[in-house]
């Protein structure tokens, strides 16, 4: 029996299809391809890197369980959502842990029923800094 390489792009592609499968979701391969160009997409845009190759799965996992996510709109949800994560991470960097901001982004998100939009965003900042948590710079954009 030969063994494949994978690649860990591949990789990471295959365990969040097989994750959103179960969960009822299935994607195309261009849909997974869009979804990880806009983590990479939002990382660029906010001057960061990320190292932790399945950060991708964490993000999109609470939001693939939210009851505001229909067959019709749970790409556009997962690629806002992910972009929204590295939008508040790279204001508020290592004071929070990255699955406690998740967390307040997902929970933050249920009471804005299920609408990421920029007044989200700023609700997110304001809730982290009435939590204690301070941002770079003291900034809100």
């Amino acid at each position: 029996m030969k063994l494949q390489k994978v690649e860990p792009v591949e990789f990471e592609l295959a365990e969040v299809e097989s994750y959103l499968l179960v969960k009822g979701f299935e994607l195309t391969k261009e849909d997974l391809i869009e979804l990880k160009s806009i983590q990479d997409l939002a990382c660029t845009q906010n001057e960061m890197v990320e190292m932790d190759k399945m950060k991708f799965l964490t993000i999109i996992k609470p939001f693939s369980q939210s009851p505001y996510l229909l067959f019709n709109n749970y790409l556009e949800i997962l690629k806002n959502a992910i972009h929204l994560f590295y939008g508040v991470r790279c204001k508020f960097d290592w004071h929070i842990s990255d699955d406690e901001l998740i967390n307040v982004i997902y929970d933050s998100y249920l009471h804005a029923y299920g609408i990421i939009d920029k007044d989200l965003k700023k609700e997110i900042y304001a809730r982290l800094k009435k939590e204690g948590y301070s941002n770079r710079d003291n900034q809100s954009n």
